[in-house]
């Protein structure tokens, strides 16, 4: 989602992330400016505090990046088992 303040234009990446005793898996957040397999990183972006969702067993995690830092850059969250 596309969130704006007085100068600057932000990207948030908005996933649930399962939490709690039962959870197993692990999430990693990862920008690339090109979605080229060899150009993902874990870095470029915020993560904002998590927020409750109403479901116990999840929180919303949101991932920020600052448009003005590249023409183009894209997001996606990887889910795996440790």
């Amino acid at each position: 989602r596309k969130v704006e303040d007085s100068e600057t234009v932000f990207l948030d990446y908005v996933f649930r992330r399962r939490i709690g005793a039962g959870s197993v898996l692990r999430y990693e957040l990862q920008t690339s400016l090109d979605m080229s397999p060899n150009s993902w990183t874990t870095s470029g972006y915020v993560e904002l505090p998590p927020t409750a969702t109403g479901d116990p067993d999840f929180e919303e995690i949101i991932g920020r990046i600052d448009t003005s830092e590249a023409p183009q850059k894209f997001m996606r969250v990887v889910v795996e088992t440790p």
